[in-house]
């Protein structure tokens, strides 16, 4: 776990163009990537974003935020690939 998500990376909100709306730091916490303290706008804006994507030096992971609150709702299950 540590070897994938023990560095520091981004998560990169797009919108359905492509174009960047925001980017959040991550870090590594506990064998997993953490944002700091969100605001409600903060969330709001995540997921209302039609591409959430999660970059570090050793993974990079994309998905449209349908799938990421089919998740949040605990009716799917994101996939994430190691590069």
């Amino acid at each position: 776990m540590k070897y994938y998500f023990g560095a520091p990376g981004t998560l990169i909100l797009l919108d359905e163009a492509d174009k960047e709306i925001k980017r959040v730091p991550l870090a590594p916490r506990n064998d997993a990537l953490e944002t700091a303290a969100l605001t409600r706008d903060d969330v709001q804006t995540i997921l209302n974003a039609f591409v959430i994507r999660a970059e570090t030096p050793r993974i990079f992971f994309e998905s449209g935020t349908s799938e990421l609150k089919a998740t949040i709702d605990g009716n799917a299950k994101l996939s994430c690939v190691a590069h």
